[in-house]
């Protein structure tokens, strides 16, 4: 077999396995636009848990259909850089009711226009209060609840894990933790900034000059 032949076949091989691998990936991965009521589960809607406007203190809750008794749930609080975002979006969560999961999936205030990231923070504790008051009247185990997040949400769910919130676990996955990092200007962000955009965004999310001693 000449070296020609050799090196045609090895990319005929290459191009199969990428093929293959693509087709796979096609039929294993979830629609990214699926939420858990559309594989089936009970759905309630936009429950308020506070008085902000324009259902940023609303959640979702998502029941598994077939359930004979309590069952454990995942509080989902979703990311954004806390200044974007919605309960309704992709959740990495949308099968677990197949699986006997209940799921909560939170909005908050989002940063910006006058909302700080303290203000973020303390609506999210207040959902989870919100779920642990009312979860047995839902059929939830209120000893079997996980607060989960994702990158700003996975920041969100620590501080959630720092307080005495009587929950099982806290999963903090892409968390930002080192605060510090995003006020400097030699750094991209988490999302995605850099150069002057990236103190300047930390400024407005904490409400504070963000290269000074106090943010």
């Amino acid at each position: 077999m000449t070296h020609r032949a050799r090196i045609i076949i090895l990319v005929g091989l290459l191009l199969g396995a990428v093929v293959a691998f693509v087709a796979i990936d096609r039929v294993t991965r979830p629609d990214p636009a699926l939420t858990p009521d559309r594989v089936g589960a009970e759905l309630m809607a936009d429950l308020s848990y506070g008085p902000a406007a324009e259902g940023a203190n609303e959640l979702d809750v998502y029941l598994p259909a077939d359930r004979t008794g309590e069952v454990p749930a995942v509080i989902w609080i979703h990311g954004g850089g806390w200044a974007n975002g919605d309960k309704r979006e992709t959740m990495p969560v949308w099968n677990w009711t197949d699986r006997g999961v209940a799921v909560v999936s939170v909005n908050y205030r989002l940063t910006g226009d006058g909302v700080l990231l303290a203000d973020t923070v303390a609506d999210v504790h207040s959902a989870v209060a919100y779920v642990l008051r009312e979860a047995p009247g839902w059929g939830i185990d209120e000893d079997r609840i996980v607060v989960y997040g994702h990158s700003a949400g996975g920041h969100l769910a620590t501080l959630v894990g720092v307080t005495d919130a009587p929950v099982a676990a806290v999963v903090a996955a892409g968390a930002p933790m080192d605060l510090v990092a995003l006020v400097d200007p030699a750094l991209p962000s988490f999302v995605g900034f850099v150069g002057a955009e990236a103190p300047r965004f930390t400024a407005d999310a904490l409400g504070c000059d963000a290269l000074g001693d106090e943010c």
